[in-house]
Formats: structure tokens, sequence, C-alpha cells
């Protein structure tokens, strides 16, 4: 698992969403190596989705990363992970379906 090892570097970058009954609800790792920021995980319930959850803990790490001085940030995810979210077209699909 990436959590622990997360947890000795860069906590901070590691946040995660509750709800009123302190459920988990979303998580975002983030991570600042001096060149770039990175965006490694970002996940939302999917009871939660389309609730700006998502938005609000993208916006949580970009403020930190804003702290360390960071000029840029990327997303570092598998093809896989992608099409997930709906952010590259499904093999075989052209773009924009």
């Amino acid at each position: 698992m990436d959590i622990e090892p997360k947890l000795s570097v860069q906590p901070e970058l590691f946040l995660v969403g509750v709800d009123a009954d302190a459920d988990i609800i979303g998580t975002a790792m983030a991570g600042y190596a001096g060149h770039r920021g990175w965006f490694n995980y970002l996940a939302v319930a999917p009871d939660k989705r389309r609730s700006a959850l998502g938005r609000q803990l993208i916006h949580a790490a970009e403020t930190e990363l804003t702290k360390r001085s960071c000029p840029k940030t990327e997303f570092a995810s598998s093809g896989r992970q992608r099409r997930r979210a709906g952010v590259l077209p499904k093999p075989g699909l052209p773009a924009g379906r």
C-alpha cells in the first residue's frame, strides 16, 4: 500500500474527506519533489460523486502544493484509472465519446 509510506513523507499531501458520521468519503494523494507536483490518487465514494468533493480535495492539495512554491502539477495515473474516471475513451472508441 502507498498510504503508510506517504504518512512518513509529506503526510499533509494525503487528504481524507469524511462525512458527518466520520465515514471516509474521499481521498487524494499528492507529492512534490521540487520540480512539479503530482496528483497520484483521487477517489470519491460512488454515492458522493458529482458533489464537488473531488474538486475540493484537489483544491486542498493544490493549496498545500502552493505553500511549497510548486509551479505546476500533473496527474500520475494509469490509462485504466483515467478511463474509469471518464478522462480517456475506452479502447477502440474515438476521443469524445
